[in-house]
């Protein structure tokens, strides 16, 4: 059910007179709390010269992820190693890592996301990028009423040979 089929739903627990920023902010809590039930893997590290997130003004600019926790690594080109089914998995890993990164210092409840831009390592006639990048973007659904642009981008190679890596914008209400 999305934001507004919610609101409209839970429209009689509104209320009628002297709204204030609380109350809208105690209602969207309540509507938006099962999106942040799930759980997130554990942030990455940088393991470079880098910074994971960085923040100016009211927007927070993500490093590229890449799909490899203690347990799970989606290594290899795409189709050669690894399917476009594999490539979506992948992607929504990075979608799992870029939010735990971004829970660390900031509430999800409070960010819009703006930008994606994902890399997927493949064949030079490969042409599914999109379907990769919809892991990305059906997970971010999960947790956001409002969809982000985005560019799906087929390259040659990336880091540690993964099949993909995404980095984003996202905006912040303070």
């Amino acid at each position: 059910m999305g934001y507004y089929e919610d609101l409209e739903k839970n429209r009689d627990k509104a209320p009628r007179k002297g709204v204030t920023k609380e109350d809208i902010q105690k209602l969207k809590d309540e509507l938006l709390a099962p999106r942040f039930r799930n759980r997130l893997p554990k942030p990455p590290k940088a393991v470079g010269n880098y910074t994971t997130i960085k923040k100016i003004g009211n927007l927070i600019y993500t490093s590229g992820h890449v799909p490899i926790t203690e347990d799970v690594k989606y290594i290899g080109k795409i189709p050669n190693d690894q399917t476009t089914e594999d490539g979506y998995e992948a992607a929504s890993l990075c979608a799992e890592l870029t939010l735990a990164t971004l829970s660390e210092s900031y509430d999800l409840k409070k960010l819009t996301p703006l930008n994606v831009v994902g890399f997927v390592n493949c064949t030079d006639d490969y042409t599914e990028h999109p379907k990769v990048l919809n892991g990305f973007t059906d997970k971010l659904e999960e947790y956001f009423n409002s969809k982000a642009t985005r560019s799906a981008v087929g390259v040659f190679s990336l880091p540690m040979n993964v099949s993909v890596e995404v980095q984003t914008i996202f905006y912040i209400d303070e």
